[in-house]
């Protein structure tokens, strides 16, 4: 699998692509549970899913740098990630294939059993280089 970097003004870090888009599956569905009416927060959720949609290798951008620029977006986005942590925590060591596929969006990728030890160092990358 390839990787993708993720940038915040002058730092940049890769991510493995298929670590980014499992914690951007459960990031889209903990989204869709709140049920967000704020135009830009569901702006954002769209474009996770065309994201999603539309994959290839090396190609995710998070946009993390127009997150970091909006206190509202960039809190909406530390709380869904604290959500996917705290779900992966609870999970045990691995996240089951039948819950990681439901409403999976990326064609001709498959998730088997994924080890929530991998999704919880991506959320936690994703939030320091978020909050630097």
């Amino acid at each position: 699998m390839a990787t993708s970097y993720q940038i915040v003004g002058d730092r940049a870090q890769h991510f493995n692509d298929l670590d980014l888009l499992v914690v951007l599956h459960l990031m889209i569905r903990d989204a869709d549970a709140l049920r967000e009416s704020q135009f830009q927060k569901l702006e954002l959720v769209n474009y996770w899913r065309h994201v999603c949609e539309t994959y290839g290798p090396g190609t995710i951008d998070l946009r993390l740098n127009a997150l970091a620029s909006d206190q509202s977006l960039k809190t909406f986005f530390l709380r869904l990630l604290e959500a996917v942590n705290s779900d992966s925590e609870a999970i045990g060591e691995t996240y089951p294939a039948k819950l990681l596929m439901k409403e999976w969006l990326t064609p001709g990728v498959t998730v088997y059993e994924y080890k929530t030890e991998l999704i919880r160092s991506t959320v936690e990358n994703l939030r320091k280089l978020l909050e630097q």
